[in-house]
């Protein structure tokens, strides 16, 4: 496979953002703990150079380590699920064209379109309600029905027209956003189960 597909199933795939995610938290955890305990060193200059900045990079490094080990792993699960779950779909397909008389050649096309698509609707099916849960906490409290659904719309497109947001619209199109990105997330997440199987 060419390098971009490569590139796209491990970056791009729900177990790569979710990977990337975890990076990114241990970064920020070591920072919050560098800036927190920064005033300490501020007031005694020896305790930063010979205790705080040493001990500061074993736990910096190891808290990373320990962070991007879980984020491989759980990444790794996730886009391992996602690729056995969207392979069955692609043989369960393949078999019904095979009994429907298509030729071999016919049955590998529908084998590998099944797969893919099968990963994209698992990457919907995330998407959707991850978009739910985002439009639920973007909601006005109180509300709940379509008036819940209204607010958390309007929310998310920055708030409503009259106060210069994007209003409903805008929440829509964040909401498609995100349901479309993780489609794309859930077929690169059969591209890499399919790299790591070849």
């Amino acid at each position: 496979m060419s390098t971009v597909i490569v590139w796209i199933g491990r970056h791009l795939s729900f177990g790569g953002l979710l990977r990337n995610l975890m990076i990114a938290a241990g970064y920020v955890a070591f920072w919050a703990l560098y800036l927190a305990l920064l005033p300490v060193g501020l007031i005694n200059r020896d305790f930063i150079r010979e205790t705080y900045l040493p001990g500061l990079r074993r736990l910096r490094i190891g808290a990373i380590k320990l962070v991007c080990a879980v984020g491989e792993v759980s990444g790794t699960l996730l886009n391992t699920v996602i690729y056995k779950i969207s392979s069955a779909i692609g043989f369960i397909l393949s078999a019904i064209a095979k009994q429907c008389g298509c030729t071999t050649e016919s049955t590998d096309l529908v084998k590998k379109l099944g797969t893919v698509f099968g990963a994209l609707v698992i990457g919907f099916s995330i998407g959707v309600g991850l978009a739910d849960l985002m439009v639920g906490l973007a909601a006005a409290p109180g509300t709940a029905g379509a008036a819940a659904t209204t607010s958390g719309l309007a929310g998310l497109g920055g708030g409503s027209v009259a106060v210069g947001g994007g209003g409903m619209a805008a929440g829509q199109a964040v909401v498609n956003s995100v349901a479309t990105a993780s489609s794309v997330s859930g077929a690169a997440s059969a591209i890499k189960g399919e790299t790591n199987s070849s």
